[in-house]
């Protein structure tokens, strides 16, 4: 169960070193706040999974900024203001444990893995709220939810890509 748990926690602390800290855009430029909210419920990412939220310049996962990561056990929501008026592209990663049977000698703990890319232009001033969820249509998979709190709607140009994987450099 230990070695499972931690294969999980190496894998998303390896490609949170990769990444560079997200700088939060200035008060004085045009910006949106993002609250990210931890996934708790439905799909592949049902029991409070880790996560972890990063901005990439493009769909080559170039420049990659963490944004926010969740673990088994602390913080469930993180607000970021980011820019406005320009697409940015958001690459979420959930993992979760589940208990796969048992051998003889113990259950066998496995984790399901899923990534998704969103793309949107914030609107400056406004704020949104984001969830990578395991997708019901597709239980193979997660989604983004996003959703713009002024209208309680997603962006007009939201655009999800299901089972992103960035490609090898």
């Amino acid at each position: 169960m230990k070695t499972g748990f931690l294969l999980a926690a190496a894998s998303l602390l390896f490609l949170s070193a990769c990444a560079s800290s997200y700088q939060e855009v200035a008060m004085s430029e045009p910006g949106a706040a993002l609250t990210i909210h931890r996934s708790e419920g439905g799909g592949l990412v049902k029991d409070a999974p880790m996560q972890n939220f990063q901005i990439v310049d493009n769909d080559q996962c170039e420049n990659v900024q963490k944004l926010a990561g969740f673990s088994f056990d602390r913080d469930y929501a993180a607000t970021r203001r980011i820019a406005a008026g320009k697409p940015i592209s958001f690459l979420a990663h959930s993992a979760e444990s589940y208990t796969g049977g048992d051998l003889g000698f113990g259950p066998i703990v496995a984790f399901n893995y899923c990534w998704s890319l969103a793309t949107f232009t914030p609107v400056d001033g406004r704020s949104y709220v984001m969830r990578h969820i395991g997708d019901p249509a597709r239980p193979d998979s997660c989604t983004f939810v996003v959703v713009d709190e002024t209208t309680g709607e997603a962006p007009a140009d939201l655009e999800i890509r299901q089972q992103f994987a960035c490609p090898d450099k």
